[in-house]
């Protein structure tokens, strides 16, 4: 081998381990990456049990949930099989209207709105309220506003009547619910 090849390999050689080294030295990659954490969700569960409170640790939501994704970079929950409670503060009692709701799938964008789909339950869990059962396909829910509302058919249970409708907006601050195209049957005691 000529001085020359000789003088190439060593130098091909060197380069190479100063290649392997740079690479080393970068260190690994940081998960503060926007691109990151927008792509990838920072945790799932399953068999998933938590719960949200407010500034003033006041608890909002309990839920359980088959599974569940959350991202946090926008604030979003992604469930299965979600069941939970949400609890009314919004009222002219001491203690909070605890509201039980239930579906196939769920998705919770943190301090702004929820969306229920598949079987949804609405069931209250206090005395005192007008209506035992609510049931529908699709639900949203403006958790800034305290508004549920739905385009789908929506059947309601009272103690002495059951309402079925097409669409329903309900102001949880008022109290006050509007089905579309209701058609009810009473049953009295």
């Amino acid at each position: 081998m000529g001085v020359t090849l000789r003088s190439f390999i060593l130098a091909f050689i060197l380069i190479l381990a100063a290649a392997v080294l740079y690479q080393l030295s970068k260190g690994p990659e940081t998960v503060d990456d926007p691109a990151l954490l927008e792509r990838y969700p920072s945790f799932s569960a399953t068999n998933f049990s938590g719960d949200n409170f407010d500034a003033n640790g006041r608890l909002l939501h309990h839920i359980n949930a088959q599974t569940v994704t959350y991202y946090q970079s926008k604030g979003l929950l992604l469930m299965t099989k979600p069941r939970g409670i949400y609890y009314n503060y919004n009222t002219d009692k001491a203690d909070p209207e605890p509201w039980q709701l239930s579906a196939d799938s769920g998705r919770l964008v943190m301090d702004d709105e929820a969306e229920l789909k598949g079987h949804v339950v609405l069931t209250p869990r206090f005395a005192d309220s007008a209506l035992t059962l609510a049931e529908t396909s699709y639900l949203h829910f403006d958790l800034k506003k305290n508004f549920i509302s739905t385009s789908e058919q929506i059947r309601i249970l009272g103690p002495n009547f059951v309402n079925y409708g097409q669409g329903l907006r309900a102001d949880m601050n008022t109290k006050q619910v509007y089905i579309d195209d209701p058609r009810a049957r009473y049953e009295f005691n």
